[in-house]
Parts: structure tokens; sequence; C-alpha cells
């Protein structure tokens, strides 16, 4: 009920959000690499099964390429 008191409160509520938000975000950014790896690994999967390893050995080194090969040949959700 003191100002301290008040005080003392609103920064411990403070140092939990930010717990709170930082175990979020590392569990979005966790996940978000958790779906990538599928995405590169059915993209991987339909280039070998297609006999594209000129495509699937670019796709590891050019990023841009990588992108291009995935809007082309997989699903959209």
């Amino acid at each position: 009920e003191s100002d301290k008191g008040v005080s003392d409160m609103c920064e411990s509520l403070d140092d939990l959000m930010q717990l709170v938000q930082e175990r979020f975000k590392n569990q979005c950014i966790n996940q978000g690499r958790a779906e990538g790896q599928l995405e590169i690994n059915a993209l991987n999967s339909i280039l070998i099964k297609a006999g594209r390893f000129d495509d699937l050995a670019r796709a590891t080194e050019d990023a841009a390429y990588q992108q291009k090969l995935m809007a082309e040949l997989l699903p959209t959700a």
C-alpha cells in the first residue's frame, strides 16, 4: 500500500511480462524453424523424386532460388 510497495510490484510485473514475452518469442521462433524445416524437406523430396539434382544442389546454396522452387512446387495452405 506504500509508494515503495507499489513501485516494487510494478517492477516485478514488468520483469514477469518480459520473461513471458521472451518465452513466447522463443516458442514462435522454434515453431517457425520446425515448419520451415518441414517445407525444405518436402521440397528436397520432390526434387529427388523428379531427378532434379542440379536444382537440389543449387537450392542448398541459393536461398532465393530455393524460395522460387518452393513457391513453384509446394502446395499452399
